[in-house]
Parts: structure tokens; C-alpha cells; sequence
């Protein structure tokens, strides 16, 4: 299944290919089954290719172009140490931000309507809570007023704010990752909805 991470706000998964001793049809075959058990998924994948002991160059670059045409754009073909430097990266450097609402704006039922002339965001009806993240993270805990409200394990990670509520509220999202590193972002709101 491989590992997961988020960088720059994008999913992705991790996973070593062992394609040593196949000739090119069966290594571009081992590829792609892995590829299309993950396709109903938007992510971009790693995809660490282990050639073995003594790499054949000319074989790789044969599986690679293959692969490249059968799916533009999906596949990053890195070196293992260059792999390693990334996910470390990406755990040290744990971050979330609140996307949506965004301050300044007016929201009817979800949509943003129009930037309006307030430090605030100003919400009429239910509202889509939306980061964005960096880093390694486990999941994602959602609060109104240090209420928690709910939590979310899989990207993209948001929650639907509908409920009765009235005023002044204070929405804060929490990311963690697997080794209890935290961020955190908060953001003050109006809200106006009667509720479902």
C-alpha cells in the first residue's frame, strides 16, 4: 500500500517497485497494476524503483518512457536518497492554514459570494471548513470556539459547518503527525444559519 504524506498541500504515496530480473513488459505490467489499484485517487506518486545491484540505465529509461506515456504527469521517479530527503522535509516542516472561510469574504450556503469590507468572514447557512497542509500528517482536528467538532484522517481534509448557529465564532483547525508534532490556525467569523 505504501506511505502517505502530504507536501505542499498534495497527496502522496510512497511505494518501492522491485523490477529487478523482469525484462521491460513485465516491469512496466508490475508498475502499472500498482498505479491503477491507486487511480481512483488524486495523488501524484513516488515511485522508488529498486533495479538491484547493478542498475541497467538503458532498461530503466525504456519502463520510464513507457510508463510516462501511458500516464502523463502521474509518476516522479526519484533516487531513494533524494526520497528520504523529501520526507524528512516534509515532517519537520508540520504546517496548516485555513483556506476556507477566508477572511474578508461574504459566504451564502457555501459559495463565496463577493470580498466585503471586514476583518472577518461573514457566513450565511452552512460552510465547507477547507486547509491546506505541509508535512507528514496523521490527521486533522476541527473546533469551533475550543469545541471539538470533528476529525478527519484523509485527504482533502475538511468539514461542513451546519448546525444552528448564531454571531461571533472562532473556528480552529489542528494538524498532527505520526510522532505527536502539532500546528495549529485559527480564524474569527459571523455566522448566521438556522440550522438543517
Amino acid at each position: 500500500e505504501g506511505s502517505w504524506f502530504i507536501i505542499d498541500g498534495k497527496p502522496w504515496i510512497v511505494t518501492a517497485v522491485g523490477i529487478w530480473e523482469k525484462d521491460v513488459d513485465e516491469a512496466v505490467e508490475e508498475i502499472s497494476s500498482f498505479i491503477e489499484q491507486h487511480g481512483e485517487r488524486p495523488l501524484f506518486m513516488v515511485v522508488l524503483v529498486v533495479l538491484g545491484i547493478y542498475p541497467d540505465v538503458g532498461f530503466l529509461n525504456e519502463v520510464k518512457e513507457r510508463i510516462d506515456s501511458l500516464y502523463p504527469g502521474q509518476v516522479e521517479w526519484v533516487r531513494g536518497d533524494e526520497l528520504i530527503l523529501a520526507v524528512k522535509e516534509a515532517a519537520k516542516n508540520l504546517s496548516v492554514s485555513i483556506e476556507e472561510p477566508k477572511e474578508g469574504y461574504l459566504y451564502i450556503f457555501d459559495e463565496k459570494i463577493a470580498k466585503i469590507p471586514s476583518e472577518r468572514a461573514i457566513i450565511i447557512g452552512k460552510v465547507t471548513i477547507k486547509v491546506r497542509v505541509s508535512g507528514n500528517v496523521s490527521r486533522i482536528e476541527f473546533y469551533i470556539d475550543d469545541e471539538l467538532k470533528s476529525v478527519d484522517s484523509r485527504y482533502p481534509y475538511e468539514w461542513i459547518w451546519d448546525e444552528r448557529v448564531f454571531g461571533k465564532h472562532v473556528i480552529k483547525v489542528i494538524a498532527y503527525d505520526g510522532t505527536g508534532n502539532r500546528s495549529q490556525d485559527k480564524t474569527d467569523v459571523i455566522i448566521f444559519n438556522f440550522g438543517r
